[in-house]
């Protein structure tokens, strides 16, 4: 019966190991999701800018005008 009890112990002390990885993986993959969506705004502004830029410089008084809300 303790034979038993060992096994099923052992069963679960492995699924909680997998429980574990699976948790450490996600809050990976959440944390590079988290940088990757900073980094494409920072580009999305840098866009912006670059794009107003040469909106003013080609003589476009109404550059602003042309970013979305």
């Amino acid at each position: 019966m303790s034979s038993k009890v060992e096994l099923a112990a052992e069963e679960l002390r492995s699924a909680l190991e997998g429980v574990n990885k699976a948790n450490e993986a996600w809050d990976h993959a959440n944390q590079v999701l988290r940088e990757t969506a900073s980094a494409l705004s920072r580009a999305q502004s840098a866009f912006d800018s670059a794009r107003i830029k040469l909106l003013e410089a080609a003589g476009d008084t109404h550059a602003h005008d042309f970013l979305e809300p």
